[in-house]
């Protein structure tokens, strides 16, 4: 076997828990004895082993994901976030070897997240938000150089991002956050626009601040 079918082999048994079982004792049997090398009968069996690879493959997946969304996880709490980072995980296959990239589409899996939107409805637009905030961590900007990412919410995402900035202010951050919704009707609640901005200088914190409706418009975000 050459070793690119090899390594498509175990990958394919490592983040596919339904695989067929000969592909996963061959797998196994594989990342247990190399080609080449002789050993007694394992005590575990091929699918056994294979758990353990799999268990910590997710577990550095969901690291990843608590890693590249601090803010959701501090406001969510890190019993719940941690709980819905290992099932994104072990749902959500990495598609690149740099972590940084993971869990792009985790705000949109939140969407469909038993009980989420009634038990913390800002959550959503948080995680949409913190996926903004990750990607201007991960550019490369002169000390002069600024960027900007925008979008809009009906929560008071400003007052979210600095509670969870400083954690000891999300419940007060929490009864406010819904100000926006609150002050209009169920059925139409009012978007505000809101802006994150980093400058080039390593000394000056990432600022989200709600903008008027000309100033988004004209930045075209």
């Amino acid at each position: 076997m050459r070793l690119s079918e090899l390594q498509s082999l175990c990958g394919r048994a490592l983040v596919e828990a339904n695989s067929s079982a000969d592909s996963v004792a061959q797998a196994g049997d594989l990342i247990a004895r190399p080609p080449g090398e002789s050993a007694q009968p394992p005590a575990l069996s091929a699918a056994d082993r294979l758990a353990i690879y799999r268990h910590n493959s997710e577990a550095v997946r969901a690291a990843a994901l608590a890693h590249n969304y601090p803010l959701t996880r501090a406001w969510l709490g890190d019993e719940y976030f941690d709980a819905a980072a290992r099932r994104f995980a072990r749902e959500t296959p990495a598609t690149s070897p740099d972590l940084n990239r993971y869990g792009k589409d985790f705000a949109e899996w939140l969407v469909n997240l038993p009980g989420l939107a009634e038990q913390s409805p800002p959550a959503i637009d948080l995680a949409r938000l913190d996926w903004l905030r990750h990607e201007l961590t991960q550019l490369v900007l002169a000390p002069d150089e600024s960027a900007l990412r925008g979008l809009r919410s009906i929560y008071a995402l400003d007052q979210i991002f600095a509670a969870c900035i400083a954690p000891e202010d999300t419940q007060s951050a929490d009864a406010s956050a819904c100000a926006n919704a609150d002050e209009n009707p169920a059925d139409s609640p009012a978007e505000r626009p809101y802006l994150l901005l980093r400058s080039g200088n390593p000394a000056v914190p990432i600022a989200c601040q709600a903008v008027d409706e000309a100033l988004f418009a004209q930045l075209d975000l």
